[in-house]
């Protein structure tokens, strides 16, 4: 679950710049958010880094543990109104991201609070610890709910055909 925690704190980043296509990065430069590759932390020059800069601080090289990778394989997230909602289903998306028969759909918050996370699925998945390490992790309470279809129709919109 290493992916989990690096992504969950890229996202938290990048949600801040949610309305802007621009981020700022360590050295004071602005760049695109397609172009980032990750977020430093380290309090002395936080920021975005893109591949230039990621090879010039020498950050792989050096196993900084400032340095948060973005995700290559999570889809971009368009960004709506809701910050957390957004960042619920970037975190539940990088969770299951290796679970290749297996696609998030949307999220919704119930009235206690718990954020369920919907999916369809082309195979059986035990969800409950990754929803577990999820709330551990982020503090965020969530669940899984497997939205029920035919075998045909998951695969079609698991594998978008």
């Amino acid at each position: 679950m290493t992916n989990l925690a690096e992504a969950k704190d890229y996202y938290f980043y990048d949600a801040k710049y949610a309305s802007s296509f621009n981020r700022p990065c360590i050295d004071g430069t602005i760049t695109g958010c397609g172009k980032c590759v990750a977020y430093c932390d380290y309090e002395g020059h936080p920021g975005f880094l893109n591949e230039a800069l990621r090879e010039k601080k020498e950050c792989l090289k050096n196993e900084c543990k400032y340095y948060v990778p973005k995700s290559r394989k999570t889809k971009k997230i368009k960004h709506g109104h809701n910050d957390e909602k957004t960042r619920v289903l970037a975190v539940a998306s990088a969770a299951t991201n290796d679970m290749e028969g297996l696609k998030i759909m949307r999220v919704s918050k119930d009235p206690d609070g718990t954020w369920v996370v919907y999916y369809v699925a082309v195979a059986e998945y035990a969800l409950t610890e990754t929803a577990q390490e999820i709330n551990k992790q982020t503090g965020i309470n969530v669940k899984f709910q497997q939205l029920e279809y035919c075998f045909d129709i998951a695969t079609s919109i698991v594998f978008d055909m």
